[in-house]
């Protein structure tokens, strides 16, 4: 399989861990309540989802067909060329992000 983290700047957080072709994502998002307009308390609402890609046929993925209990989709592209997985995910990063965070390679793993 072939990795490729594609950053977003976002104080949301997004884990994700990799076993075989199985894909659990570990989404965290934070919301500030606020009180007569002054921000009072950071809210994180963290959801969970495991996708399983091992079924997956050659071609490319229709995003938007991807089913998930998250509130947004982790996906940019999911292909699988001569039966290799190639996957695309968002990755959240903070302003002060390294350069490798900010311009990543594709990764085998």
């Amino acid at each position: 399989m072939r990795r490729k983290y594609s950053p977003v700047r976002s104080d949301n957080k997004i884990q994700y861990e990799f076993s075989g072709e199985l894909v659990k994502v570990t989404y965290t998002a934070l919301t500030i309540e606020e009180n007569k307009g002054f921000p009072v308390t950071i809210i994180e609402t963290e959801t969970t989802d495991i996708f399983d890609f091992s079924k997956f046929p050659n071609g490319e993925a229709v995003i938007s067909e991807i089913e998930t209990t998250l509130s947004i989709n982790p996906f940019i592209s999911i292909k699988r060329i001569n039966d290799v997985l190639e996957l695309e995910v968002i990755n959240y990063i903070e302003a002060n992000a390294t350069e490798e965070e900010k311009y990543p390679k594709w990764e085998e793993i």
